[in-house]
């Protein structure tokens, strides 16, 4: 696909074309893993369209820059990518992709440990799907909230707000987000020395993910809340013997620690 595109490099005038071009090299490069080249293609392809004076492509370039900074593991230079492509998304009036890179900063900032930073991005993009009418998108960033709020020390608050996303009108739209935050909610309920709600919760995701890997998360970190609480302990048997079923279905190494315990 790589040489396919050369041509249209080659013989085109166009820097509208060559910046569009050299976004879609970079995609295909970052489908192979190839990052360092990847972030190569970008930069041409925001140096194209700023010759175009195209904004809209220039936020597309940014924007693709900050996810391989993030897929390269350096988040402070994803929010450097990700702050100059909501300035000009701002100035172009684009609420989707403002809700879109709001909620990339806030993953940037999770990531860096900035969890306060985080809930407040993630209730920007929330507020903007809310706006653009984009119900999954709302329920989604709200529970990124609460999963951030549940960081900083505010189970109470995160549980109201992840049980609000869970009752909403979006958890039918896919399991496995709905696993993933069933997973987020047994660890709020873990903190609020509630160990047999996490369990039910945990359970609930592991059957719902369809995800094996999910699924098995949700199983092990069940084992370790039961474990953790002398009085429910002997459930972390059921947990761990489900696992490594799943592990052997999946042709995995089966954790003999784990086993174990």
């Amino acid at each position: 696909l790589l040489d396919d595109l050369e041509p249209y490099l080659r013989g085109s005038r166009s820097n509208d074309l060559r910046a569009s071009v050299h976004g879609h090299r970079g995609m295909v490069l970052t489908k192979q893993g190839e990052l360092d080249p990847a972030k190569k293609e970008f930069q041409e392809s925001l140096r194209f369209a700023r010759r175009a004076h195209s904004g809209a492509r220039q936020v597309v370039a940014l924007q693709n820059l900050g996810a391989n900074a993030m897929a390269r593991g350096r988040e402070r230079e994803a929010l450097r990518w990700f702050g100059k492509a909501v300035e000009i998304a701002d100035g172009l009036g684009d609420r989707n992709r403002l809700k879109i890179l709001r909620a990339a900063q806030g993953n940037a900032f999770s990531a860096s440990g900035d969890w306060q930073q985080g809930s407040e991005e993630f209730a920007a993009a929330a507020r903007l799907a809310a706006e653009l009418g984009d119900i999954t998108g709302e329920a989604e960033a709200w529970a990124n909230v609460a999963a951030c709020w549940s960081k900083l020390g505010r189970p109470e608050e995160a549980l109201k707000l992840i049980e609000q996303s869970l009752s909403g009108p979006a958890t039918d739209v896919s399991p496995e987000w709905r696993a993933a935050q069933l997973r987020n909610l047994g660890e709020i309920l873990e903190q609020l020395d509630e160990p047999e709600e996490a369990l039910l919760r945990l359970d609930e995701a592991s059957r719902l993910a369809e995800d094996p890997e999910l699924r098995d998360e949700a199983l092990k970190r069940a084992a370790e809340i039961a474990l953790a609480h002398p009085g429910i302990a002997e459930r972390a048997l059921d947990f761990l013997d489900r696992s490594l079923e799943l592990q052997r279905e999946l042709g995995t190494s089966v954790d003999v620690a784990w086993r174990a315990a």
